[in-house]
């Protein structure tokens, strides 16, 4: 931080951070966060750039002298949105392979002789027991 300002955080979760930044003279806060894509920065509800700290990737905001909130949130992405869409079908179709693997388990057995053969013969003698 650099300035004269007194912060007071008001929430703080692992993806939201809300402050509220009195200074008599403008401030520079260092979110010690590390700068990646999702992340939005909003000063009195409205967005603000953000800039990233030389050598550390933290973020950092730029608060003008008064009282304000400085709102950091961490927001999906589209990438992210269809990273987890494709998560969620793989998910959903993982037991449907799982339990209908035996309508493919006799299509092999169909396809291959030998085994077919063995089958044969066991059926015949079920058949004549």
């Amino acid at each position: 931080m650099s300035g004269d300002a007194d912060v007071k955080p008001a929430r703080t979760d692992d993806a939201w951070l809300v402050l509220a930044v009195s200074s008599t003279g403008g401030t520079v806060l260092r979110i010690n966060t590390a700068m990646f894509p999702g992340w939005k920065l909003r000063l009195d509800g409205t967005d603000t750039a953000i800039v990233r700290s030389e050598g550390s990737d933290y973020m950092l905001a730029t608060v003008p002298p008064g009282l304000h909130v400085l709102e950091a949130r961490f927001e999906s992405t589209p990438v992210r949105q269809v990273a987890n869409v494709t998560s969620l079908v793989s998910l959903l179709l993982v037991p449907l392979l799982a339990f209908s693997h035996r309508p493919f388990a006799r299509w092999i057995v169909m396809r291959r002789p030998a085994l077919h053969v063995q089958r044969d013969r066991l059926w015949d003698g079920i058949q004549r027991d």
